[in-house]
């Protein structure tokens, strides 16, 4: 299969391998005790089935076809009629969003996609920390030596026992 084919125009065990990876990926990646409601697992479990579910669902023709076929956008979920030949994909932007830079799976290649997910595990297995080792100089300043353990038991602590929310008048007054 060559590297430079886009994900949507792969056969769908291909696409079935890539969303069991990144899915794994995604599960074995670590919980943030300190923002638990905005947990990095979750976000990209959220959008690998809901850009690679879909690509899943759909019937992708051996052999292009003049045919058309009624599939449904992976953002607006808006039944669209499609040529198979001519492959395009309507899309509804979010209000507000007029030029977005984020790139959408199937807009990757085979090739950027599988190194997207060898970074994830490269990271995962703390192979960058290894390779690359911070020297005492770096992480124990002579200015402030002691900082980076202070910043790391503040987020223990903070893990273990979170803030409590303030309301509006609290965050106001902290302003000035």
């Amino acid at each position: 299969m060559p590297a430079s084919v886009l994900v949507s125009k792969l056969p769908r065990p291909e696409i079935q391998r890539l969303y069991n990876q990144l899915l794994a990926v995604s599960a074995r990646w670590p919980k943030d005790p300190i923002r638990a409601d905005q947990d990095f697992h979750t976000a990209l479990k959220h959008r690998v089935e809901s850009e690679l579910g879909p690509l899943l669902q759909t019937e992708v023709p051996a052999t292009p076809s003049a045919a058309t076929t009624t599939t449904t956008s992976s953002s607006a979920k808006i039944p669209t009629k499609v040529n198979t030949a001519t492959t395009t994909t309507a899309t509804l932007k979010p209000a507000g969003v007029a030029n977005s830079t984020t790139k959408t799976f199937d807009s990757l290649t085979l090739e950027q996609l599988e190194s997207d997910i060898r970074a994830f595990e490269l990271l995962l297995e703390n192979s960058y920390q290894t390779k690359f080792p911070l020297s005492d100089n770096l992480l124990k300043p002579k200015s402030q030596p002691t900082i980076y353990s202070e910043i790391i038991q503040r987020l223990d602590a903070a893990a273990i026992n979170p803030p409590k929310p303030r309301n509006f008048f609290q965050r106001w007054f902290k302003l000035f």
